[in-house]
């Protein structure tokens, strides 16, 4: 379902509550517009399932206003006020982890504070940045900003507002603008390598042996505990689990940035030691999304790759990198542990499984439009491009288990979202990507005329091995048609 705006919109941002299906709109006319989906999303799935992008009509933008039912146009969603904090352009929004408040930020370098309920202003920093400000988010009960010069800096909305007051704390590590920040409360603690004076970097076999080690010295032991304790069973258990649980964990806020650096800042201590920044990628940083219980941060790039951060193993580098996207990865919204949603300037909002690496397919399109900004709240997902709407996609088709016969394409036009045949047969692996390069066919542009040829040489070679087999025994097999060469993404 699309949401008509009266002007291009920049920013999003669902209500915190489960129960309170809200979304607010920063749009580049300065306007915040409040809008409630109540019956977006009280629809059935199946009725506000969007078509496949290959198979969708283009159409204005603009022009959508709803879902179309028996030939009648429904709005499914209802706008409850608009504000104009100020006459510049809104570049990004936020509610606070309550809902009563929704912190903005203008071009005009200010930060607001307006009262949900009622759309008022209720307190202002005017001048709150030399640059104007990019990010704005929320954290407890304090809000941080980042600016067009690279500086973040935290505020206290409680101490109030006005011009020329100054922040909490701030950081100017960074010297471009900050693309993406992220909030994680369980950061794992970088791993340190223990190792005598004067000793060299060990090796991976190495660092493998030792790792064995260290479990079978841990099985061990834990075999002896528990052979000596013997009736205090329970305690043992307990103590197992909590062996088993966690690691030790610190509470950071995760910044990316235009000048090609990540940074992991500790909001409660200030300095040169409050923040780590990491080497330079030679990239443009724009989005950041954590999963797997934020042992793993996804960045997304402005060539196109995904690169990957391992927090145990420190922020200074990444460890792995996901090529694909035809164009820039702009944002990034977590889908589960394993498996993410990319925006990119192409205008595709794609699902991308990580670890490993394969594309699941494409669940919206913006019709050529870059994707700004993408939200998630439960089922729907929220995104808004270059364009005067907000497009709301279901996502109750993807969070629920794949039913029986959709392999070929699923209810959002995913293509090849089922079950994988895991078996270790060559033949079957080698149709499984045979059928997975036809299920992809669907989101090219430009269609091949040759399998009709090839089909007419089959034919032809298979007679003239007919005609020479009381000769040649040996050559009975026809000779089967190569695969294509379908890379990740290619097809796009």
């Amino acid at each position: 379902m699309d949401i008509s705006l009266s002007s291009d919109a920049l920013d999003l941002s669902f209500h915190p509550a489960e129960d309170t299906n809200l979304v607010a709109v920063g749009l580049i006319s300065g306007k915040i517009q409040l809008v409630n989906y109540d019956d977006f999303v009280n629809q059935p799935s199946s009725s506000r399932t969007p078509q496949p992008p290959s198979k969708r009509h283009k159409h204005s933008s603009s022009s959508i206003k709803g879902e179309e039912d028996e030939g009648k146009k429904i709005k499914l969603y209802k706008k409850l006020w608009v504000t104009r904090p100020s006459k510049k352009t809104c570049r990004g929004l936020s509610f606070n982890p309550t809902g009563e408040r929704l912190f903005s930020i203008s071009k005009d370098k200010s930060l607001f504070s307006i009262d949900c309920s009622t759309g008022k202003v209720v307190d202002s920093w005017v001048d709150a940045h030399e640059a104007a400000p990019s990010r704005v988010l929320p954290v407890d009960q304090l809000v941080v900003t980042g600016d067009d010069d690279g500086v973040v800096r935290l505020w206290d909305p409680r101490k109030g507002g006005g011009k020329g007051v100054k922040p909490v704390r701030m950081w100017d590590h960074h010297f471009d603008w900050i693309t993406d920040m992220v909030y994680l409360a369980d950061l794992p603690v970088p791993k340190v390598a223990k190792g005598k004076k004067g000793e060299g970097r060990k090796s991976k076999s190495q660092l493998k042996k030792d790792r064995k080690r260290a479990r079978e010295a841990a099985a061990l032991k834990q075999r002896d505990s528990s052979d000596d304790e013997g009736e205090s069973g329970s305690e043992s258990d307990s103590s197992s689990d909590e062996g088993r649980g966690k690691g030790p964990s610190r509470s950071r806020l995760i910044v990316t940035s235009g000048d090609g650096s990540l940074s992991s800042i500790d909001l409660t201590s200030s300095g040169p030691t409050s923040f780590e920044l990491s080497e330079d990628q030679e990239d443009e940083l724009l989005s950041i999304t954590s999963i797997r219980s934020s042992s793993k941060l996804v960045v997304g790039t402005q060539l196109g790759i995904l690169s990957l951060w391992s927090p145990s193993r420190g922020l200074l580098d990444h460890v792995d990198r996901v090529p694909g996207h035809p164009a820039s990865v702009d944002t990034l919204v977590t889908l589960d542990s394993e498996t993410v949603l990319t925006g990119s300037s192409d205008g595709l909002v794609r699902v991308v499984q990580i670890l490993p690496s394969k594309l699941l397919g494409v669940i919206a399109s913006h019709d050529g439009l870059p994707v700004e900004r993408m939200r998630r709240k439960g089922n729907v997902l929220g995104s808004v491009g270059h364009s005067n709407c907000v497009k709301l996609t279901d996502l109750r088709p993807l969070l629920e288990e794949d039913e029986e016969g959709e392999e070929e394409e699923g209810a959002l036009g995913i293509v090849g979202l089922g079950d994988e045949d895991d078996s270790d047969d060559e033949e079957e692996e080698d149709d499984a990507e045979e059928e997975e390069d036809d299920d992809f066919a669907g989101l090219q542009t430009v269609e091949d005329g040759e399998d009709d040829d090839d089909d007419d040489d089959d034919a032809a070679d298979e007679q003239d091995i007919e005609a020479d087999s009381d000769d040649d025994d040996d050559d009975d097999d026809v000779p089967s048609k190569k695969a294509g060469k379908g890379g990740f993404f290619s097809d796009l």
